[in-house]
């Protein structure tokens, strides 16, 4: 019966978390249109989908691999030194690989905003570049909690993280 309980809360945890994530979101999203008009938002949507197949590459597989292991090893019951094994090795992992394609999208921002047809959207795949790296360390840290079966921290971080989006992406954005 507790285990039913905890996986209930988990689940209710996560939705008012993603609901929360929407609305701010949301919130987000009026001024980002307004600040940056439909030139700017041209820019914004085709940086985006590069960066969040390149997230997806990154981070998805490893995501899923650290919340299986650990979990397995808290069923195990033999040693939380393993547990942060894992973690280690994710956060290895996507540092290393999240870094390599930031660095490489970076280098490659004037070829690909040239191949997009908008010769602007360059400084735009410079400032997106670091999220990869930041979001994909976030990834693991979030699998971790959840293979330890604390949904809150995966919740909290990503009312955090739009929160961050949001001041970061207005930041950047203010005349």
């Amino acid at each position: 019966m507790k285990k039913r309980y905890s996986f209930i809360f988990g689940a209710f945890v996560l939705a008012a978390g993603g609901v929360l994530t929407k609305i701010i979101g949301a919130f987000y999203k009026v001024p980002l249109t307004n600040m940056l008009g439909t030139n700017g938002m041209g820019i914004y949507y085709l940086i985006f989908p590069l960066y969040s197949l390149l997230l997806v590459v990154v981070s998805s597989g490893v995501s899923v691999g650290v919340s299986k292991l650990v979990a397995e090893e808290r069923g195990k019951n033999v040693c939380r030194k393993n547990e942060l094994k894992i973690l280690y090795a994710g956060l290895v992992y996507v540092l290393v690989l999240g870094t390599f394609f930031a660095i490489i999208m970076c280098l490659f921002c004037r070829v690909l905003s040239d191949v997009q047809g908008n010769v602007n959207a360059w400084l735009g795949y410079i400032a997106i570049a670091p999220g990869i790296v930041f979001a994909s360390i976030i990834a693991v840290f979030r699998a971790y909690f959840q293979g330890m079966e604390n949904m809150i921290p995966s919740s909290v971080s990503n009312i955090f993280e739009q929160i961050v989006k949001m001041i970061s992406g207005l930041l950047l954005i203010w005349d």
